[in-house]
């Protein structure tokens, strides 16, 4: 299955990328240049967030890790191990080649 992220500018505070979901919900991260994220979600049809969450640096990067798989023997990796995954996984991901315009389209699979 192929993964399309949208990269949308947000001029002023930094980058929103969005993910469509299998409801036709919109799953978003928008990245502060700060280091803050916003992680949220919309409902389908709908434009404004059904739910967003405030996340510092440093709790996005805990997130990230966990959410790929950063776990050892049911215990979080210690935060630069998680952040070396994170890292490693992050440069996989954006290898691939992504269009250009006003919003990037990148795409890549599992």
């Amino acid at each position: 299955m192929q993964i399309n992220v949208r990269e949308v500018p947000v001029p002023g505070v930094g980058v929103r990328f969005e993910l469509d979901q299998h409801d036709g919900g919109t799953l978003f991260v928008i990245a502060e240049r700060s280091g803050r994220r916003h992680l949220g979600a919309t409902r389908p049809g709908e434009d404004r967030p059904a739910w967003s969450v405030a996340l510092d640096q440093r709790q996005a990067v805990t997130i990230a890790a966990l959410l790929l798989g950063a776990l050892h023997r049911g215990r979080a990796m210690a935060t630069a191990t998680a952040v070396a995954v994170a890292v490693a996984t992050q440069r996989q991901w954006w290898s691939t080649p992504c269009s250009s315009g006003p919003t990037r389209r990148c795409s890549a699979a599992p």
